[in-house]
């Protein structure tokens, strides 16, 4: 729709001056290098960054799944397991199932959490560009992005395949390298390396002392 946009309006501005930018932004958008970015991001922010942003904004209230403070530890140690086996194979990383089924092992667990990913994939409305008042026209935007990065309709998208698996190593080597230095609090919630909170080393009375307590120091997270 944007590249509609940018189309019609490199039309209104002709030869003149004013549709460079437009021009720019058309050419930039449409290649593939960028394509494969966007939808790399994409595939990050719906199946990773979703669902850890919804656990650490929501551990203090999720005491009664056992789920707490300590616990998102497990997320971590899920996206290592992810990454690395993503880097052995990349075409993993344009896997639905695989990809959007990450954390099935807390969902599983926790009640609300499994909620949550059926509502904003399921049922959570919303409206398209051209449409922005009629609630017959309202789509499932999140699943619409969900059908695009995995299974796009668009030639353009799925010429991006290779450079997307490639990217996708570049990230995940860049994750580990992030979750594993030890200079860096993340590492203390890190199994594989023994960090100090991790799941591997914590003691069961620790780990209970975490439920029902934040995990963020954002309360805005816990509107996620």
């Amino acid at each position: 729709m944007y590249l509609q946009f940018l189309h019609w309006r490199m039309d209104a501005c002709g030869t003149s001056g004013d549709g460079i930018l437009a021009t720019n932004l058309y050419l930039n958008f449409k290649s593939l290098e960028v394509i494969a970015q966007l939808r790399v991001l994409s595939i990050l922010h719906i199946a990773i960054c979703m669902p850890v942003r919804w656990l650490s904004g929501k551990t203090e209230t999720l005491l009664d799944y056992d789920f707490g403070y300590y616990d998102m530890g497990k997320a971590l140690d899920i996206m290592e397991s992810a990454f690395m086996e993503i880097i052995d194979d990349p075409s993993k990383f344009l896997d639905e199932d695989f990809m959007m089924g990450l954390f099935s092992e807390i969902s599983d667990k926790v009640d609300p959490f499994k909620a949550y990913l059926e509502y904003m994939f399921e049922k959570k409305l919303g409206n398209v560009v051209e449409n922005t008042k009629s609630d017959e026209d309202k789509v499932l935007p999140y699943d619409l992005i969900r059908a695009a990065v995995f299974y796009p309709d668009r030639d353009d998208i799925r010429k991006t395949d290779d450079l997307c698996r490639q990217l996708a190593v570049t990230a995940a080597s860049a994750f580990l390298i992030e979750f594993r230095d030890e200079s860096k609090a993340t590492a203390q919630y890190l199994s594989s390396i023994g960090g100090v909170n991790s799941l591997a080393v914590l003691s069961e009375s620790k780990r209970k002392a975490g439920l029902g307590k934040e995990s963020s120091n954002s309360t805005s997270e816990s509107l996620h």
